[in-house]
């Protein structure tokens, strides 16, 4: 409870430095993710956009808008977003993965896996590419693949779990 309190402290400090200066797009875009963090999407989501508008090469606001897109299951909207991204940084890594993500939102998985591919071959050291290959190949029902990817992949105690995720998909599968 302590850290929602903090989290509203937050809001209206950033409203009130926003009231000031309704033209800054930095502003704008910390309120717009800290009225995510509090559960209002869509009033985070305005915020993100302005902040985009008022800059347009601003790209935090654009991640932001295309990584909230795919976790809420809009992946039309976010491969429009992402699309926006890469007219302003046609080599942005982050960027570049978040189509694939888009891609495999839509369905589109031989895209989604050269996207991957291409993105690997470009910026090798970019983590976490053959875990989003190893879901590709969960939704295509290729399941051997899936696990051999995920095994591989997972260690007990690591901070992110896609490929524990991935396994019990694929237990479910």
């Amino acid at each position: 409870m302590t850290q929602l309190r903090r989290l509203e402290g937050a809001i209206q400090e950033w409203q009130g430095l926003v009231k000031e200066k309704s033209d800054d797009p930095i502003l704008r875009f910390h309120l717009g993710r800290t009225l995510i963090l509090t559960g209002r999407l869509e009033a985070g989501r305005a915020e993100l956009r302005e902040a985009a508008r008022l800059r347009t090469n601003y790209l935090e606001p654009r991640m932001a808008i295309a990584s909230l897109a795919i976790e809420s299951g809009q992946f039309q909207a976010a491969q429009e977003a992402v699309e926006e991204i890469l007219a302003i940084s046609p080599d942005n890594p982050d960027a570049l993965l978040l189509r694939a993500g888009a891609l495999q939102g839509l369905g589109k998985y031989a895209e989604a896996r050269a996207a991957l591919t291409g993105l690997k071959r470009r910026f090798p050291n970019v983590p976490g590419l053959d875990v989003e290959n190893g879901f590709i190949s969960l939704y295509e029902n290729k399941l051997a693949e899936a696990e051999r990817v995920f095994r591989g992949r997972y260690q007990p105690g690591q901070e992110n779990l896609r490929p524990l995720v991935g396994q019990i998909g694929r237990a479910h599968v």
